[in-house]
């Protein structure tokens, strides 16, 4: 039986030990993930072995968020996209009919890890490194959810996502991120030994 695929985008933010899982690297950013997830799954469908579900994990930082913290994701908004001139929702594709922003499709409530889980929380996807938070509310950031999310909608694939707070997305960001990676590493890597569904 295909075993879930675990989707990173860095072999420093986590170790999947966990046998009963598949590993992607992906590699930093949206395109990086679009393509790297959608080749893995091509290979599958091939294989005729599609994973049950896709769960991304890695780092992000948080905006009024205490660092060192696991939490799943509520939604995932690609925040590059602008097109408010044209009076569309910022993250929301022009012409398109997906919605904006993305849900999660798989419930992280079914699985072993649930009760160590807080409330989750919104992610917005950038290709770049948050130093200035644009919101002034709790969220989160990272540079793939969304994209690995869009794939999966298209796969028709339950997908969701746990990232772990290594910096508070300000002017400290860079520094505290290389600080705290290796923590991320280990934590993430514990949970992941943990899960089961």
């Amino acid at each position: 039986m295909p075993r879930p695929l675990i989707v990173i985008a860095l072999e420093d933010e986590a170790d999947v030990i966990n046998p009963k899982f598949q590993t992607l690297i992906t590699g930093v950013g949206k395109v990086n993930a679009t393509r790297a997830l959608t080749a893995k799954l091509e290979q599958c469908r091939a294989q005729d072995a599609m994973p049950p579900y896709v769960l991304n994990v890695g780092s992000c930082g948080g905006h009024q968020v205490p660092l060192h913290q696991i939490l799943p994701v509520a939604s995932f908004l690609q925040a590059d996209m602008d097109v408010s001139a044209l009076g569309f929702a910022i993250g929301q594709t022009p012409f398109e009919d997906e919605p904006s922003p993305l849900l999660p499709s798989f419930d992280l409530a079914r699985t072993t890890i649930a009760d160590r889980l807080p409330a989750p929380l919104a992610c917005r996807t950038a290709d770049h490194f948050v130093t200035k938070p644009p919101i002034d509310t709790p969220c989160l950031f990272d540079m793939e959810a969304y994209a690995l999310a869009h794939v999966c909608r298209a796969y028709n694939l339950p997908f969701a996502a746990l990232k772990y707070v290594t910096d508070n997305a300000d002017g400290e960001a860079a520094d505290t991120w290389q600080t705290n990676v290796a923590a991320c590493k280990a934590g993430l890597t514990q949970l992941l030994k943990d899960l089961d569904t």
